[in-house]
Order: C-alpha cells, then sequence, then structure tokens
C-alpha cells in the first residue's frame, strides 16, 4: 500500500482508542510528565541513576 491516511470520523475513533500518531511526541510528553513529578517529589531533577517514577527511569 502506498501512503495510507485516516480521516474524519475513523481518526476520531482512533483518537478515543489513544492512538498514538506520534512516538517522538508521545514519548516527550511522557518524560517530560514523569520530570515535572520527579520534580514536584525531590525540589530537584538531580536524579540518581536508578530513579523511577510514574513507570519511567529518570535517572542517568
Amino acid at each position: 500500500m502506498d501512503d495510507v491516511r485516516v480521516f474524519g470520523e475513523r481518526a476520531a475513533e482512533l483518537d478515543t482508542l489513544g492512538i498514538v500518531w506520534d512516538t517522538a511526541d508521545y514519548c516527550f510528553a511522557t518524560d517530560l510528565t514523569a520530570g515535572r513529578a520527579y520534580y514536584e517529589q525531590h525540589a530537584t531533577l538531580t536524579a540518581p541513576q536508578d530513579a523511577v517514577i510514574l513507570d519511567v527511569q529518570i535517572g542517568q
């Protein structure tokens, strides 16, 4: 198949199921949310290597 595109009602239905259209944006948003949650709890973004929050490993 060539370029397959989904429009209108079908796209809306997939959105309600939580389909991920752009994995890079999804990963960025997930990491940003985890970073914010870690900062709220620890008042720093300097996390130890094994730090995990919201099921996301944020330590480096």
